[in-house]
């Protein structure tokens, strides 16, 4: 009897700790989904207060939207640009002395996206000069308007279809190299490690999608429209947008 009562006695306390472990990853799982929709979040208020930047600027402008001149990727955005962008969100642009560069802004970037947190100031500063003020800063979202890259992009707030015209989308981009990441094992590519461009050389870390689920998917993005919505969209629903020489892809 007492050796049956030491048995049961063993097996509640397997069963608390069970119990316990299960419980604590319930509670690890909702809250890195928590964290996550919280990022989703603060990108989708980022992005929004880009197209009210950009619709301030069109409102002074005969609903023109600014044109950029430098860079390569659809996240490539002119210095002057992006000053134009953050004086009309109502930042003061003005640099704290003489070849010195403003801060970084947060919004321009989504926390979702570990490399950009990782190297934000190299980021901001990539190819800028802040004397001649002169190049381009890398940003952490896409701006489909007319660039060296897109020629077509959107020229003006006034289009026929404004709430499906997207204007500045989160950043869901892949290396689809086959040579790089093999097809069989990356289908869409790497989105995760995109080695191409300049960071992996002059940052010593690789580009990265934002929202990424695994290295092979990445779960969406937020998409802003030029009537001044924004909409979270599933990757399952994104199309292959923009491949110069399959690094990067561009989705949305």
């Amino acid at each position: 009897m007492q050796e049956m009562r030491r048995f049961f006695n063993r097996l509640d306390l397997l069963i608390v700790v069970i119990c316990i472990l299960l419980l604590f990853l319930v509670v690890g799982s909702v809250g890195k989904k928590g964290r996550e929709n919280a990022k989703r979040m603060v990108c989708a208020d980022n992005i929004s207060q880009h197209l009210q930047g950009l619709t301030v600027f069109a409102g002074e402008n005969e609903g023109r939207l600014p044109v950029m001149h430098g860079g390569y990727w659809p996240w490539d955005v002119d210095y002057s640009t992006t000053n134009v962008l953050l004086d009309s969100m109502g930042v003061d642009v003005q640099k704290p002395s003489a070849g010195q560069d403003i801060p970084v802004q947060d919004v321009f970037y989504c926390p979702s996206n570990i490399p950009q947190k990782k190297g934000r100031d190299l980021y901001w500063s990539y190819g800028v000069n802040p004397i001649g003020e002169t190049g381009y800063r890398v940003m952490g979202y896409f701006i489909l308007w007319p660039a060296p890259w897109n020629s077509s992009g959107v020229k003006t707030i006034y289009v026929d279809n404004p709430a499906d015209t997207e204007l500045v989308i989160d950043i869901v981009m892949s290396d689809a190299r086959p040579n790089v990441w093999p097809s069989d094992d990356y289908p869409n590519g790497n989105f995760a490690r995109i080695l191409c461009g300049g960071m992996p050389t002059m940052g010593g870390f690789s580009d990265s999608s934002s929202h990424l689920i695994t290295d092979r998917e990445p779960a969406g993005g937020n998409i802003g429209f030029v009537d001044g919505h924004v909409e979270w969209r599933p990757f399952s629903q994104m199309e292959r947008r923009w491949d110069p020489i399959g690094c990067p892809i561009a989705w949305w």
